[in-house]
């Protein structure tokens, strides 16, 4: 009679989750993978059972249609879910078409069970809860992690009256069947709820006093190495953040696993970054993100050889800030990993990763396919700016190249040229630095080091390091917060900035056909909208910070010179220029063997990417920042 229940009991589960035909799926950006978005209850029991509080998953858009949608990070396509879907998931997100789906993978359920089994335990005030009243909905599924959202459903007795939820969070000693928590996976892990996050110009205040009626739940889908980011790092820097009021609370570990905060809210569309007053909230988020310092990892790490370059022959610009790696040291532990978190450190590694994948076939010119998606140019201000020179029609990376770098590309193959681009491009940002570290310049433009560490887009800071629309949440008060810190790091003060204003190009919502992205160069930010969005940074740097760091002394308040203006732009620029080629080899990495017509196409986004490197690269040849093309 046991086997027989237990039988029955994995048949019913199965079909509490097996998919419902939907119309249309979502995909989550929170991590690099998907899976198709079913509850795992059945709709009718969603409709009368679930009184939890109606939210946007942190991973939500809104198309010029009214139809929800969802992304993933980086070139991920978006879909739709239909309204009965997404009613019945309350915002859960569902599959990344270029991530396996979770249809018939036996372990999902396993985990679903799983969850449900012991989250009760993790999160304060649900201790009592049975597990008949926490509700688990599958967001997500596949290589990296899976994303559960877990709902306190109140006993049916308090979802009556004026106040349905009735806080009623107090249940039975004993769960439904009569199974107590025996062991409890998190242990000492879990967090208790402060009454408010961390006080300081970071950070977001929110009333925790309440036990949560969501929470979202991430088991890990790999161990402490991953292929483009540190998993361990990761995890200690969402905790750090979390603490600080800068993400997503940690509420509890255990094993494979963290317990979050569920953020209520919606994430940003890329219309919306058009926006001016938009723009200033997130100047605003950035400037104090950049000024966050996190305690050092207690992890070893061998030396970054692209970060020491920049530190030994920047001295001046690094006078205090060095960090524990020993750059000078000739002796290299070879079982110690190297830190790379670093721009330069990350442009080889995932170029590396690239060469081990699909694009090793790309090795002559002739093998690179033709571009089709859409790249709209229009008219832009920065284009009449330059003399009224116009850029040809543009079919793809080579149309943009000289006839030397042609022939030179059809030699080596595109991932061999834009290896040796992205090294050409290091020494003509390490010449630029340089040039603002004259001292005499220094003393003109900042007046000290100190200034120029806190005013120069060439300053490495703590940076998101994927900063997109998709990955800046805004709460239901208005509130803008960062989520998705796995990539963040090391970098140039510049770069999230210049990475934004990429990403605010290229639509990964509106395109329902092939290659389900398209890019509109006229919403690039012309120069008036760049120097008013880097003018803004500034002075709030200045204003919130100066003091602090000792620059008013130096630098009157308010008093942000157009040459300071000046040189953060061209950094902005050539930062555009990193995150081009970052992503454009983070793709060709992902790039399947055989592109299905009916999925997002890695290869014509690596094309994509590549294009608008060529086109800014010509822009700035142009205005003398570049070298001219051989």
């Amino acid at each position: 009679m046991q086997v027989l229940a237990c039988v029955l009991g994995i048949v019913c589960l199965y079909l509490r989750t097996a998919p419902a035909s939907p119309s249309g799926a979502g995909s989550l950006f929170l991590v690099a993978s998907g899976a198709q978005t079913e509850p795992a209850v059945d709709d009718s029991a969603v409709q009368q059972g679930s009184t939890a509080e109606t939210s946007v998953a942190p991973t939500h858009l809104r198309g010029s249609d009214g139809a929800l949608r969802t992304q993933t990070p980086q070139a991920r396509p978006l879909a739709e879910m239909s309204a009965q879907q997404t009613e019945a998931t309350a915002g859960a997100a569902a599959k990344d078409p270029s991530m396996p789906g979770h249809h018939g993978d036996p372990h999902l359920n396993d985990d679903v069970a799983k969850v449900q089994s012991f989250i009760g335990c993790c999160v304060k005030g649900w201790e009592n809860l049975p597990e008949s009243s926490l509700r688990v909905t599958v967001l997500s599924g596949g290589l990296s992690n899976r994303l559960f959202a877990v709902d306190a459903l109140p006993p049916p007795e308090a979802r009556t009256g004026s106040n349905p939820m009735g806080h009623a969070l107090e249940a039975p000693e004993r769960s439904s069947s009569g199974k107590r928590h025996t062991h409890c996976p998190c242990g000492n892990s879990r967090q208790e709820p402060p009454e408010t996050a961390a006080s300081n110009s970071l950070s977001v205040t929110r009333d925790q006093t309440q036990p949560p009626q969501r929470v979202l739940v991430r088991l890990y889908g790999h161990g402490q190495e991953h292929t483009f980011f540190d998993a361990a790092e990761e995890r200690r820097v969402f905790k750090l953040l979390g603490d600080m009021g800068l993400a997503p609370k940690c509420l509890a570990e255990f094993p494979g696993g963290r317990v979050e905060t569920w953020i209520v809210g919606q994430a940003l569309k890329r219309t919306e970054l058009q926006n001016e007053a938009v723009q200033k909230q997130v100047v605003d988020l950035l400037a104090d993100f950049h000024q966050t310092i996190l305690p050092p990892s207690g992890s070893k790490y061998s030396a970054d050889p692209a970060w020491c370059r920049w530190v030994q022959q920047l001295p001046q610009a690094f006078s205090g800030h060095r960090t524990s790696e020993d750059c000078n040291s000739e002796q290299e532990d070879p079982f110690v990993r190297p830190r790379c978190d670093f721009a330069f450190c990350r442009l080889d590694a995932w170029a590396e990763d690239a060469k081990k994948g699909s694009p090793s076939r790309l090795q002559v010119g002739t093998q690179i396919p033709p571009l089709h998606a859409s790249i709209s140019r229009g008219v832009s201000t920065d284009a009449a700016e330059a003399n009224g020179v116009v850029t040809p029609e543009v079919t793809g990376p080579s149309s943009l190249l000289s006839p030397a770098e042609k022939r030179h590309l059809d030699r080596v193959g595109l991932l061999q040229y834009y290896t040796e681009e992205a090294k050409k491009l290091e020494e003509v940002l390490l010449a630029r630095v340089k040039y603002e570290l004259d001292p005499e310049r220094v003393r003109e433009v900042y007046g000290s080091p100190e200034a120029w560490r806190l005013l120069s887009g060439a300053s490495i800071v703590f940076s998101h390091n994927d900063v997109q629309e998709n990955n800046v949440m805004q709460h239901d008060d208005g509130v803008l917060q960062m989520i998705d810190f796995e990539y963040s790091g090391r970098n140039f003060r510049s770069y999230d900035m210049g990475n934004l204003f990429r990403e605010m190009t290229i639509d990964y919502a509106d395109v329902q056909m092939y290659p389900f992205f398209s890019v509109h160069l006229t919403d690039y930010p012309s120069l008036p909208v760049r120097r008013r969005f880097i003018t803004h940074y500034l002075n709030r740097l200045l204003t919130v910070y100066g003091s602090t760091s000792g620059v008013l002394a130096v630098i009157p308040r308010g008093t942000i010179s157009k040459a300071m203006v000046d040189n953060f732009e061209v950094m902005v620029e050539f930062s555009g220029l990193i995150s081009d080629l970052l992503w454009a080899f983070w793709s060709l990495a992902q790039m399947p063997d055989a592109e299905p017509s009916d999925e997002f196409s890695h290869m014509q986004y690596v094309l994509s990417r590549l294009t608008l490197y060529e086109l800014k690269k010509s822009e700035l040849i142009r205005r003398g920042l570049f070298p001219a093309r051989k």
